[in-house]
């Protein structure tokens, strides 16, 4: 499916919450001047370079401090 959002776009952050929970696929942000951002997911090359780059960061980090390591799901 696609479709053409107009230039200025804005939605409001009660708006972005109800897009967020209905669209499980994409990953969406909302910033500041209320612009939806919508990312599609990564193809398999990214995927796997991802994954190598977080398998070294994580080797690294466990000799530093492995109590601090997290994954991007834990809220502040």
């Amino acid at each position: 499916m696609s479709f053409t959002i107009s230039k200025g776009f804005r939605v409001t952050p009660e708006q972005f919450e109800q897009l967020a929970s209905a669209e499980q696929l994409s990953r969406m942000e909302l910033n500041k001047e209320r612009e939806l951002i919508i990312m599609s997911p990564t193809g398999g090359t990214a995927g796997r370079k991802n994954s190598r780059l977080i398998q070294q960061l994580r080797n690294w980090a466990e000799d530093i401090l492995p109590e601090l390591i997290l994954d991007l799901t834990v809220i502040w």
